[in-house]
This record gives structure tokens, C-alpha cells and sequence, in this order.
């Protein structure tokens, strides 16, 4: 299956991943996330990259990952991821402090590791 990026490229899209490409996303994923506290944004990014990798089976940009991500969160996380993907696109400062970081990352690593460790 081929897929339109934004700048008009095409994607190809797994279908479904391989075992062994699923079990190294999720083997990857550490709980807590050690670098949290000193790369919050990207760590936040890579949490969302790899859910919707799992998800969709295609590899998506950090920005589009967040933002597919996001929509799929409680309403209480979404301000945190939000925020990691201005940040990238330069539109924020990196500022964590009134966000709820922590609780955001450990519910996508348990999504993650719930949903699709076999």
C-alpha cells in the first residue's frame, strides 16, 4: 500500500510488521524512560513513533507521529504531546515544568508494551 506524504512522496506501508521488528520496538521502550528528565522531547517523540509503527506499520515523522499519538490519548495527556511537537517544529519553547510529562510516557509505554508485547 502506498501512501501521499506532504511533500508529495510516496511511503510504502507495511501491512502488518514483522515478529521480529515488533518485539524489537517493544524491547526497546524502557520503563520508566531513563532520559525523561533530560531529553523530555525526544523522548516523548520516540514513545509516539513507536506506538504508531506498531500501530500502522509504517515509520511516521516525529511530528505526524505525535499528532496521530495525541489524538488517541486522554484528554489530560494531550497538552504534553502537543507541546513535544511545537517544540520540534520550533513553534514553543522547550518548557516542561506545568506538564504532566511523566504520566504521558508511562501510559504510552504501557500501551505499548500491553497492546503489542507477545
Amino acid at each position: 500500500m502506498r501512501e501521499p506524504t506532504r511533500d508529495g512522496q510516496r511511503r510504502v506501508l507495511v501491512r502488518e510488521l514483522p515478529d521480529h521488528l515488533r518485539r524489537a520496538i517493544v524491547a526497546g521502550v524502557p520503563e520508566p524512560p531513563e532520559e525523561l528528565a533530560t531529553d523530555t522531547r525526544n523522548v516523548l517523540l520516540t514513545l509516539a513513533r513507536a506506538w504508531t509503527t506498531l500501530d500502522a506499520g509504517g515509520i511516521r515523522s516525529k511530528d505526524a507521529a505525535a499528532e496521530r499519538v495525541a489524538a488517541r490519548l486522554p484528554a489530560a495527556h494531550r497538552p504534553v504531546l502537543d507541546h513535544a511537537r511545537a517544540v520540534h517544529l520550533g513553534d514553543e519553547d522547550e518548557r516542561w515544568d506545568e506538564l504532566g510529562v511523566r504520566p504521558c510516557a508511562e501510559l504510552q509505554v504501557r500501551v505499548i508494551e500491553e497492546s503489542y508485547a507477545s
